[in-house]
């Protein structure tokens, strides 16, 4: 009975020392194995865009990855180009749970890359369309178009678009263009999301 005691009593604490954020939300992610996951975006004005283990956050990066199994990383997309394929896993951090700086005055919160198997796809994808807050994050976008090319140029090869306060899902039928090779060896595909109001 003390270990059970002793055990609630250390997770009553670890979850009172968590911050809670502004604003977060779950993503559903299910392969054409019938293979789920999920992953949680968020932000709040306290947060940063590396791994704060205060909201939750936790570094799986040198985990291999096991079944479906999508994950939020860190990417530099300065490099402009419709097809890109490292062969060097530049991420620091892997994270099933990423909130980050909030501030609804700038339209563009940091760009981040999921990475996802590449044999996953077809790949479908759902979230809740209606608790978007109306004063911030109006239009959140998940997509496979390049960051580095938003506003300037498409590729020929994107596949979808979704601003995620106007639907409720989007289906990538094949390989998205843009990914790497893990340092786990895993040859992963790219899809980015990033909090952007495209509806001011």
């Amino acid at each position: 009975m003390k270990t059970y005691c002793s055990s609630f009593i250390i997770m009553i604490a670890f979850l009172a020392n968590l911050d809670a954020q502004e604003f977060e939300f779950p993503i559903y992610f299910e392969d054409h194995f019938g293979a789920k996951d999920t992953i949680v975006f968020g932000y709040d004005a306290d947060a940063t865009v590396g791994v704060d283990e205060s909201f939750g956050e936790l570094n799986i990066k040198g985990e291999p990855l096991s079944g479906l199994d999508v994950r939020v990383v860190d990417y530099n997309y300065n490099d402009l180009s419709c097809n890109i394929y490292d062969n060097t896993d530049y991420s620091t951090f892997h994270l099933k749970r990423q909130i980050v700086p909030g501030n609804c005055d700038d339209p563009l919160f940091p760009a981040f890359a999921l990475i996802i198997e590449h044999h996953r796809f077809p790949l479908t994808i759902r979230w809740d369309n209606n608790i978007f807050p109306e004063t911030c994050s109006e239009g959140p976008v998940l997509t496979d178009w390049h960051p580095g090319l938003w506003f300037d140029a498409t590729c020929a090869n994107v596949q979808g678009v979704a601003i995620m306060s106007l639907v409720d899902s989007i289906v990538f039928s094949s390989t998205p263009a843009v990914g790497m090779v893990t340092s786990d060896m895993d040859t992963v595909s790219y899809l980015f999301f990033n909090f952007m109001d495209l509806l001011d």
